[in-house]
């Protein structure tokens, strides 16, 4: 574990896994990247409920654009504020903070945006230029599935995936699913692995369980949640733009595709997320970073439990088949976890790969220690709240951007002192 201040040892320097895959792309700050994912998670949210009201006919679209795409963040971002009042309405239905939190967020995203702006026509160099559009929003079934966007980024020949949080009662019921179940390994064939590895049964189904809208391949067969956005989303745009990279929850799996199929790197920019998979699960995840095939940043807030559970495998029905009852959940990725106020500079956690016995068991306690209900309780428990809250996220990453302004993920993963002995090890 360590502070963004304290990687800048020479010595600890290694050859950046990625470097395989080079190609001349010019790749933005640690900050430009999470804050594009950021802002991608936060317009979600109010544009889903605005388009399930003019679906439902409880509100008239006087934009003309809410149901439209391709759309611009920028143009999102009109639309949000244009239609506050109905925004506000559906507060009461998901907590009365919930949306009111979102707008806040979005008018103080949207002034940043409007600032940016005003530096560009002025001639000064802004580091964050987003050229992405919204090619496709799939929420017409939220009740039964998954809510996603899918963006384009032809400047930055990038294709984003961003999935919405818990809303219904159906996504609710899937985080609760806390078991793990044996999918098969899709890097089984590497001599390091498993042929089968572990991971949350809830979010598994949720995305690889048969879509719901009937969704079918070219030969007629049915189609998973994962296989629908792929073949009918990403990679129609990916014969386009060759070279994109996808930064979604189902960052893995389009990791391990071959690289014929899905360019790479991956990109993956998980914000305020619970873990997913056990110690198998964590050694196919490194395998993937060290190949340079993925690349991960976690970020978290110091305090928002959500992001330290669950901790074990557990369903009422003990004697449940390969229920895996007890496993325990293993963080992967490389964390950047934030505190509140800038005192603390930028915390970095990352499952280090060690070769001896001793230093990779302490290297374990003092993460697990970190990320223990112990070192992240609070003597007031609704002040936890705030602390998984997308404002709070946003506030707190605006807090360490000129630090993270001079970071890169790629160089993250260059550190002996972040990775240890990732490549190496594998």
């Amino acid at each position: 574990m360590s502070v963004i201040d304290d990687i800048d040892d020479e010595e600890e320097l290694l050859v950046s896994p990625f470097i395989a895959y080079e190609d001349g792309y010019n790749w933005p700050s640690a900050y430009t990247e999470i804050d594009e994912m950021m802002e991608a998670c936060i317009l979600i949210y109010p544009l889903a409920e605005l388009r399930r009201q003019v679906r439902d006919k409880e509100m008239e679209d006087k934009t003309g654009m809410i149901l439209q795409t391709p759309l611009t963040r920028r143009q999102i971002m009109d639309v949000i504020e244009a239609n506050e009042e109905a925004i506000t309405k559906a507060s009461s239905k998901f907590g009365d903070e919930f949306y009111r939190d979102v707008l806040k967020t979005v008018q103080e995203r949207n002034m940043v945006a409007k600032a940016r702006a005003e530096s560009r026509k002025k001639g000064h160099t802004v580091q964050h230029i987003a050229a992405a559009s919204i090619i496709a929003f799939v929420d017409k079934f939220e009740q039964e599935e998954l809510v996603y966007s899918i963006e384009a980024d032809v400047i930055r020949k990038r294709i984003t995936v961003c999935f919405r949080g818990s809303v219904t009662k159906l996504d609710w019921a899937t985080d609760f699913e806390i078991y793990m179940k044996d999918v098969s390994n899709p890097l089984q064939s590497h001599i390091s692995q498993e042929p089968t590895i572990r991971v949350h049964h809830g979010f598994h189904d949720y995305l690889f369980g048969p879509s719901s809208r009937g969704a079918q391949g070219p030969n007629g067969e049915d189609l998973s949640e994962y296989q629908e956005i792929m073949q009918q989303h990403v990679l129609p745009v990916l014969k386009q733009y060759p070279g994109a990279a996808l930064a979604t929850l189902f960052a893995f799996e389009a990791a391990a595709e071959p690289d014929t199929h899905v360019p790479k790197p991956v990109s993956l920019f998980s914000i305020a997320g619970p873990y997913v998979g056990d110690e198998s699960f964590r050694s196919a995840h490194q395998l993937l970073e060290s190949l340079g095939k993925l690349r991960h940043i976690r970020v978290s807030n110091h305090k928002d439990l959500v992001t330290i559970v669950p901790k074990v495998s557990w369903r009422f029905n003990v004697f449940g088949t390969n229920s895996h009852v007890g496993a325990l959940f293993k963080h992967v990725g490389v964390n950047l976890r934030f505190y509140e106020g800038t005192t603390t500079p930028v915390e970095i956690s990352y499952p280090r790969v060690r070769s001896g016995f001793f230093s990779s068991t302490f290297d374990e306690l003092a993460r697990g220690w970190d990320q223990s209900y112990f070192s992240n309780i609070s003597w007031n428990p609704m002040a936890h709240l705030p602390f998984h809250g997308l404002r709070e996220y946003n506030k707190r990453l605006e807090a360490n951007k000129s630090l993270l302004e001079q970071t890169y993920v790629n160089d993250l993963y260059a550190r002996k002192n972040v990775v240890g002995n990732l490549v190496p090890h594998f």
